[in-house]
């Protein structure tokens, strides 16, 4: 019996590391994002955290959010909001709102990004995960 438990525990394992981060917000976006969009959402990945191997993920669609606009002051990056869409379940942030960009997590060049807007990804508790320039790709 107690060969099956340590069988079954094992087996269970690998799954745990294809589930997402109970941070993620995978909401349905309404406002007609394609598919494929959505999907690049879902599958950003963070350069800061993780392994190539196993690369952590930068949550989902509703952490994300349109930051068009940037200020560089003191040697600093500062995203600014431009995301007015209503999306469920995610943190209302005002247009205009300006966000520290840490350096970490500012090459994401190599990764591309199809939205047509540079992305900031930010968890709930305010923290910034990720931040895509617009690349057109």
């Amino acid at each position: 019996m107690k060969n099956r438990i340590i069988i079954a525990a094992a087996a269970f394992v690998p799954i745990l590391g294809l589930t997402p981060s109970p941070y993620a917000k995978n909401y349905e976006l309404k406002d007609g994002t394609p598919d494929d969009i959505v999907q690049w959402y879902r599958h950003a990945y963070r350069s800061d955290y993780g392994t190539p191997e196993r690369p952590a993920s930068c949550c989902g669609e509703a952490d994300a959010y349109w930051a068009d606009g940037v200020e560089i002051k003191d040697g600093k990056v500062f995203a600014i909001i431009t995301d007015d869409r209503q999306i469920a379940g995610r943190s209302d942030i005002p247009v205009g709102t300006r966000i520290k960009v840490w350096p970490q997590i500012m090459d994401k060049w190599h990764q591309g990004n199809p939205t047509g807007h540079t992305i900031i990804f930010i968890a709930s508790g305010g923290s910034v995960i990720c931040y895509f320039p617009d690349t057109g790709i």
